[in-house]
């Protein structure tokens, strides 16, 4: 009734198993790959050791027949030897021809020779034959002994006797019990080592037979058929395990572009699952990053509403209050105040500009900066914002010269006006004394090519590609010496393309700027 140590190894045994299919699933894909490529590998190995094998017993088979052919021959070859010598030995004593005694004797010693090497064959390579073979080398010797004349001198003498002696002779040696017994021994013997020989080969070698050798063939198309499948299926899955872990890092990828969110992670510790998990990662990074962002974006849109409402009301009320002191005939300000108010009133203006710029910019972040196409006369434009800008140049003893010829175009005539006198406004602020600003334009088909210049100090070429950006100063001094806040070229480059034109900056130090303008003469979609 004491059953629950079997039932704790059987949950050992299992957890073992779990555990093991966990590992394997959790190996790296390098791993997998290896053990996908060994299995394969593994059956094409047996296939060769069976193959090996398999021709090693063909061999052995084939050495066999060998072995049996050469046997089968070689007995042949001495009895045929020991006919032809007794047949010779007849001739020699019927015709007393001494050729046939040479003859016999040739003949006598080609059998001796003959078996000797039938014995070395058989001790070479049928070590389990040797007793037969023996038997039938000791009956042929007898056999040899019986129906040959062993010494010549015998020969000699039986030459010598009448033909019925001769024929006497010849019944006594061919027609004696012992040379019957000695034929029968060979014969035997023979017959015997025949039998061995074919029955071991039928032992040995039962398998050869047309139908086993089909067999044969069968089992090894099977075994390579069995390998290249086995490999086929194994590349084939895992192929589609990758490929069905790449669809889900690429569905993933596509979810974190469009902001949805994402499922779990993958199992594993393979390279796939690590890269999964890297990109759930960095989904929250990006996530929370968005979530700082829109946080700031709106700390901005408050500090932009604190801007608009908080900052330039008062200011545009101190505005008034210092125009109504310097105006007041009553209670007439006295020199110093009148400097003083004077600078307030400059340091208002500032500060309201920066506030208008800021929150222009606002407005071109958040897609709400809208202009008014309407068809106007470039080259009026031009003229006005020269108009405007003189008395800064006069005072500055900067010479402003204007290039080149246009007519019409659709663009917003206070918006495009604002970013020339923006560009001639900095051209002359950084431009040296009896110094040139020029001012050209060129007619290009469907667009006009506007280009301010200046021969100032130019501008740094590392720092030529940052120069639309807001807040960005060449110089620090250029900022202490209220050269302005550095967002009046990133309002430009907001309204120019808001235009759909261009407008880029070419500088070298020591020679001066160039900021070139591209405006389509009737631009389409234009946010208005």
């Amino acid at each position: 009734m004491w059953r629950r140590p079997v039932i704790s190894i059987k949950t050992e045994d299992r957890k073992k198993r779990s555990s093991f299919f966990v590992k394997w699933m959790n190996s790296s894909l390098r791993n997998r790959l290896i053990v996908y490529s060994i299995i394969p590998a593994g059956l094409q190995l047996l296939l060769s050791v069976y193959l090996f094998f398999e021709f090693n017993r063909f061999e052995k088979l084939a050495e066999h027949e060998t072995l049996t052919k050469e046997l089968i021959g070689r007995t042949n070859w001495v009895q045929t030897l020991l006919l032809s010598t007794s047949l010779s030995w007849v001739e020699y004593l019927v015709s007393n021809d001494t050729k046939y005694a040479e003859s016999m004797q040739n003949l006598r010693k080609s059998a001796s020779e003959q078996l000797v090497a039938l014995q070395e064959v058989v001790e070479l390579y049928s070590r389990h034959n040797i007793g037969d073979v023996t038997n039938l080398t000791q009956s042929i010797r007898n056999y040899t002994a019986v129906i040959l004349p062993p010494t010549k001198v015998e020969n000699d003498e039986a030459a010598n006797l009448s033909d019925e002696e001769k024929i006497a002779l010849m019944k006594e040696r061919l027609l004696s019990p012992s040379l019957q017994t000695a034929a029968r021994q060979f014969h035997i013997a023979r017959q015997k080592l025949l039998s061995s020989q074919r029955n071991s080969f039928k032992l040995n070698h039962i398998d050869a037979t047309p139908e086993n050798r089909t067999v044969l063939k069968y089992i090894v198309i099977a075994l390579m058929a069995t390998g290249i499948g086995t490999s086929g299926i194994f590349i084939l899955a895992y192929s589609l395990y990758v490929q069905r872990r790449l669809n889900i890092l690429k569905e993933n990828t596509i979810r974190i572009a469009q902001g949805e969110e994402l499922p779990e992670c993958t199992s594993g510790s393979d390279e796939l699952a690590a890269v999964d998990r890297a990109m759930h990662r960095m989904d929250s990074e990006l996530k929370e990053a968005a979530k700082r962002e829109q946080e700031i974006m709106q700390l901005k849109q408050h500090l932009m509403d604190m801007v608009a409402h908080d900052l330039r009301t008062p200011l545009t009320n101190l505005s008034a209050v210092l125009e109504i002191l310097l105006d007041d005939d009553e209670n007439p300000a006295s020199e110093f105040q009148t400097q003083m108010y004077r600078r307030g009133q400059n340091s208002i203006k500032r500060m309201m500009t920066l506030t208008n710029d800021l929150l222009l910019l606002d407005k071109a972040d958040a897609g709400m900066l809208q202009i008014q196409p309407e068809q106007t006369n470039l080259m009026e434009i031009i003229q006005s914002c020269i108009g405007l800008v003189e008395q800064i140049a006069g005072a500055r003893k900067v010479k402003i010269e204007r290039q080149g010829t246009c007519g019409q175009l659709v663009a917003d005539e206070n918006r495009l006006e604002q970013v020339l006198v923006n560009l001639l406004t900095n051209a002359i602020k950084f431009s040296p004394s009896d110094s040139t600003v020029s001012i050209a334009t060129d007619d290009l088909g469907d667009r006009y090519e506007i280009k301010v210049s200046d021969e100032g100090r130019g501008i740094p070429p590392e720092q030529v590609p940052y120069v639309f950006d807001r807040f960005r100063q060449v110089t620090a001094a250029d900022s202490a010496e209220g050269r302005g806040a550095g967002l009046g070229l990133a309002i430009c480059k907001a309204i120019v393309e808001l235009h759909n034109g261009q407008i880029s900056c070419h500088s070298e130090v020591g020679k001066g700027t160039v900021f070139n303008i591209i405006l389509p003469k009737e631009p389409a979609n234009i946010v208005s």
